[in-house]
């Protein structure tokens, strides 16, 4: 694994900021919404925070690096690698 990222459960860090990684939520969001858990209610949280700040808190030429460290750190979550 490249030593610019750390897989710690369902958060990617690199770069000093910490980000959610997409899992299967999105479908249990949609279709089965009572069975979340307060974890996951605050990850879904957490991908609208991380979705905000990439939209309205960022320049387009970082949102474009962030993107792409993103595309890459979840590429090592989709294969379970960990530190």
């Amino acid at each position: 694994m490249d030593s610019k990222y750390k897989i710690v459960g369902n958060w990617a860090i690199f770069d000093g900021m910490i980000w959610p990684m997409v899992n299967d939520i999105e479908w249990k969001l949609r279709h089965a919404p009572e069975t979340l858990t307060v974890a996951e209610e605050m990850h879904v949280a957490s991908i609208v925070g991380a979705y905000t700040q990439l939209v309205y808190g960022m320049t387009q030429k970082d949102r474009n690096a962030r993107c792409e460290e993103l595309k890459a750190a979840q590429k090592l979550f989709d294969r379970g690698v960990t530190p």
